[in-house]
C-alpha cells in the first residue's frame, strides 16, 4: 500500500511541474529591420517605447558599413499599453533550421513561459542564429517571463 501512495505522490509532484499542461497565449511573430537585426546576445522583455528605441539602438548596425541605415531610419512601432515585445536568441546548425515557438502562461506562479525548441535538419554546418522576437499581450504587472 505505502508503494501505491508513493507512485501517485510522485505523479501528481510530475503532472503539477509539467509546463505541457499549461494555456498557450498567442503571440505575433516580429520581425527588426535588417539595420536592428544583428543581436549577439539576450533574452529581452520589453514593455515600453522607451526601452525599445534604448535596446535597438544598441545594436544598431554601424551606419560607416551599412550607410542605408542612417539615423533616420525608423523602428517598426508597437502599442506597448497592450504588447509586450519578448526576444530570445538561440542558435542552431544544419542545412535547415527551425525555431519553434511557444508562449505558456502560469497563472498560479505568476509567470510567462517562453520556449524555443530548435530543429536542425541535415548534416550541414552553418550556424544559424534568431532573436525569436514575439508580441505578446500586455504582461500584467507582479509577472514575470521564464526563457527555456
Amino acid at each position: 500500500m505505502k508503494n501505491l501512495y508513493f507512485v501517485i505522490f510522485f505523479a501528481m509532484i510530475f503532472f503539477a511541474c509539467n509546463e505541457d499542461n499549461l494555456p498557450a497565449i498567442e503571440y505575433e511573430d516580429f520581425e527588426v529591420d535588417f539595420c536592428y537585426s544583428y543581436m549577439n546576445d539576450g533574452r529581452y522583455i520589453i514593455n515600453d517605447s522607451a526601452e525599445y528605441r534604448t535596446i535597438m539602438e544598441t545594436f544598431k548596425l554601424d551606419t560607416l558599413d551599412f550607410p542605408e541605415c542612417t539615423d533616420s531610419f525608423f523602428l517598426k512601432k508597437i502599442d506597448f499599453k497592450n504588447k509586450t515585445l519578448l526576444g530570445y536568441r538561440i542558435c542552431g546548425s544544419g542545412c535547415e533550421t527551425i525555431f519553434n515557438r511557444e508562449v505558456l502562461l502560469d497563472e498560479a506562479n505568476q509567470k510567462y513561459v517562453y520556449k524555443v525548441l530548435v530543429k536542425e535538419v541535415g548534416a550541414c554546418e552553418p550556424l544559424r542564429c534568431d532573436m525569436n522576437w514575439v508580441l505578446i499581450p500586455k504582461i500584467p504587472e507582479g509577472y514575470f517571463v521564464e526563457f527555456l
